[in-house]
């Protein structure tokens, strides 16, 4: 082969390459797997009630009655692996954390410390969370694809209240008048996941599930809803937008956790997604 032709074919080969990777790679409903990194700012409401063994605790709003707004950052780690054509897993795993200090308005029992009205408590709210799912695609096409969810989502929810100040303006040593419940619950979900490609580097991810039970002493409600938009300007990188909801609701009679939690998250992120 000849300077000229070896030229030639290089030139058709690096001409040909990039096209039959282009086709192969190609925005499809359903990835062989992604990895997602996303930043949010989560809007969480907190209801406990925590009961101590002399008797029942306050319902407490942590965001309302305590100022325990969230104001962090929240970054959102991902990933989906489909090891065969319709059946794909995911797992996503985020943190949060958040504290304010307010003077009491009125009484308040929590785990069976009284907090008398007019002292002043510092709250704090600490939130990990570990979300599991696997998704049967029934209907697998190149431009949309449907099937039924199983997910769980593993929460552990830290909840505390110290005096800083008396009632009398005094103030409390460190610890002195402290109470926390850490309930820690697998709250699981059925429902279904959608994606649909509507344009060219263009696609459209719902997953929602719902779940009420009575589960190892915890009765349980759960819904959840994630609603995503991809977008890709290469081949394997791509920008996302989602609105995720989630709520939780639980009452337990267990060492951990003895009372009634509601717990609802709202939040919007934004971040980056690599396909593979």
């Amino acid at each position: 082969m000849n300077t000229m032709t070896r030229t030639a074919f290089a030139t058709l080969l690096a001409t040909l390459l990039p096209s039959a990777a282009s086709a192969q790679d190609a925005l499809t409903a359903l990835d062989q797997g992604s990895i997602s990194l996303r930043l949010a700012l989560p809007n969480v409401n907190t209801e406990v009630r925590a009961d101590g063994t002399s008797g029942n605790g306050t319902p407490i709003d942590f965001d309302k009655d305590l100022g325990v707004d969230s104001s962090n950052v929240v970054a959102f780690i991902g990933g989906t692996w489909r090891p065969w054509d319709n059946h794909e897993f995911a797992l996503s795993i985020y943190n949060d954390s958040d504290n304010a200090t307010r003077k009491l308005d009125r009484d308040v029992v929590f785990d069976g410390v009284t907090y008398a009205v007019n002292s002043t408590v510092k709250a704090e709210r600490k939130l990990r969370t570990y979300d599991l799912s696997y998704t049967w695609w029934a209907a697998n096409h190149d431009n949309w694809a449907l099937g039924p969810r199983v997910g769980v989502v593993y929460y552990n929810i830290d909840a505390m209240l110290e005096m800083t100040v008396d009632a009398n303006g005094v103030p409390v040593a460190s610890g002195t008048v402290s109470a926390a419940v850490s309930p820690s619950l697998p709250a699981p979900s059925i429902g279904f996941g959608w994606r649909w490609l509507p344009a060219e580097d263009w696609r459209v991810k719902i997953d929602a599930g719902y779940f009420n039970a009575n589960l190892n002493a915890y009765e349980t409600s759960v819904s959840y809803v994630n609603a995503g938009l991809e977008w890709f300007p290469q081949e394997r990188w791509g920008l996302t937008l989602n609105i995720t909801r989630q709520n939780l609701d639980v009452s337990a009679a267990k060492l951990d956790f003895n009372g009634d939690l509601n717990f609802t998250q709202t939040n919007a992120s934004v971040g980056v997604v690599y396909r593979f």
